[in-house]
């Protein structure tokens, strides 16, 4: 969920103002806003100063959600979960293990250089050994390059929908180590006297940016409501499955984005019932999906049946099991699995009590 809140906006081109800075301090290589932040009328976002933007080792999930206004892929995935090239110009499946890739020409980076194939290989190997895209990019087994805009990636075992994971975003070669590496999105940092990001001129979609910039605060979790409702931040983002809570105060317009989020129930393997597959699908019948997205989190969340999101464009509803009383059908599984009241206490138990 984001919650916005615009006022009378202050011209983009005004000279910041010149009262005496106070010091902030400097973590290495990044410069920190050295005045009071921007108020009222420009538009703010969180940001963490003491955490990178790379956006392949970048943690902090406030600067990931800024690093993506800074960064591309390959591809994207569309609110059907289907695939859609962004810096991929068109690609060929050689065989079962490998794809060939050709990159758009003349795509501006924020150094001044162009994207070439060089970046995109050195991106997706290092992404392949750091930060958040290792699980998923195991199944790769080698990235190269054949010429400046082409490569070859050759996977492990098959997979038709491979594609779909390539939304990982793509920095500069041999910019790993950097906390802001240069990308190809439409904003870049800046960190001289305010941390802000700037629209990028050379960027494709520069004409259809929404704002020229992006000013951006540091605070901590019980500041944001305040500074949201003074004006000092123009947006938040909550996320409803998160353990904190934003309160706001006044009147603000919400606005909903879909995720590939999927909330699950894990199960302690370790714990003897819980071994049982009977009693695993017997909770899972416990769980009234409809009324969690209907009353709990309204216009938030998609009933999913299965570890697969219904959005999803080759989701076939045949793949559910559909049972007219899920409540006798759990009786009837842990029943199954041996579970009864055998001691007429009310509890469920096997017969070892």
């Amino acid at each position: 969920m984001m919650q916005g809140c615009l006022f009378d906006a202050v011209p983009e081109d005004t000279p910041p103002a010149t009262e005496e800075p106070q010091i902030q301090g400097e973590p290495p290589t990044v410069t920190i806003a050295t005045r009071p932040p921007p108020t009222r009328g420009r538009f703010t976002l969180r940001y963490d100063p003491n955490s990178t933007l790379n956006p392949i080792t970048g943690l902090n999930s406030d600067n990931i959600l800024l690093s993506s206004l800074m960064y591309e892929s390959l591809f994207v995935l569309d609110e059907n979960l289907g695939l859609e090239p962004l810096l991929c110009e068109s690609w060929v499946r050689e065989d079962e293990y490998t794809y060939i890739l050709e990159i758009k020409p003349d795509i501006a980076m924020s150094d001044g250089s162009f994207l070439t194939a060089e970046d995109v290989t050195y991106s997706l190997r290092q992404a392949m050994i750091n930060g958040l895209y290792v699980n998923r990019l195991r199944i790769i087994s080698n990235v190269t390059t054949i010429d400046d805009l082409t490569v070859r990636i050759e996977l492990n075992s098959q997979n038709s929908r491979f594609l779909r994971l390539l939304d990982v975003p793509i920095i500069k070669n041999g910019s790993i180590d950097s906390r802001v590496p240069p990308g190809t999105g439409p904003y870049v940092f800046v960190g001289d006297q305010f941390m802000r990001l700037d629209s990028f001129p050379r960027h494709r979609d520069f004409s259809q940016l929404p704002v020229m910039i992006i000013y951006l605060r540091e605070c901590e979790n019980n500041e944001m409501a305040e500074l949201f409702d003074d004006g000092e931040l123009a947006l938040l983002w909550d996320d409803p499955s998160d353990s904190f809570v934003i309160r706001l105060n006044r009147l603000h317009e919400k606005l909903y984005y879909e995720t590939t989020a999927l909330q699950f129930i894990g199960f302690n393997m370790r714990s003897a019932p819980l071994r049982d597959p009977d009693v695993r699908r017997a909770i899972s019948f416990s769980i009234d999906r409809q009324h969690i997205i209907e009353y709990i989190m309204p216009r938030q969340a998609l009933a999913a049946p299965l570890a697969l999101s219904p959005a999803y464009g080759l989701y076939d509803t045949a793949w559910e099991s559909v049972v007219s009383d899920p409540l006798r059908e759990m009786a009837a599984l842990l029943y199954r699995a041996g579970l009864d009241d055998h001691n007429f206490d009310s509890f469920l138990e096997y017969p070892d009590g």
